[in-house]
């Protein structure tokens, strides 16, 4: 399957890289491998994570990057893509403001 990011992921990655990248200097790929890992993952097994809450219909599913401590929501948009529709940290004790909106979702490999 496809796995697509929107506006809203795509802003949530950017800033957790440059975050990342600027504050944990010895392991500054760790965030984007991670996520590299679970995109791959959800290419693979689209309904990988735990069932979280409905969105527009559809079941958003979360995805824990353990070492970062990160959530990757997701759903299966159709047959052939998944959607990511936010990353977000555990620490912040809440899960993401979920909406569909904005440009639409560029690929990642």
């Amino acid at each position: 399957m496809k796995v697509l990011l929107n506006e809203d992921a795509e802003a949530d990655v950017d800033f957790v890289d440059a975050w990342w990248r600027e504050n944990r200097k010895d392991a500054p790929n760790l965030f984007r491998d991670e996520l590299t890992g679970i995109l791959e993952l959800l290419a693979s097994s689209p309904r990988a994570g735990e069932a979280y809450k409905p969105l527009a219909g559809r079941t958003v599913r979360r995805t824990l990057l353990k070492r970062t401590r990160r959530y990757v929501y997701h759903f299966v948009l159709d047959d052939e893509t998944v959607l990511v529709i936010a990353v977000w940290g555990t620490e912040r004790g809440q899960g993401p403001p979920l909406r569909l909106r904005g440009r639409p979702p560029r690929h990642r490999p």
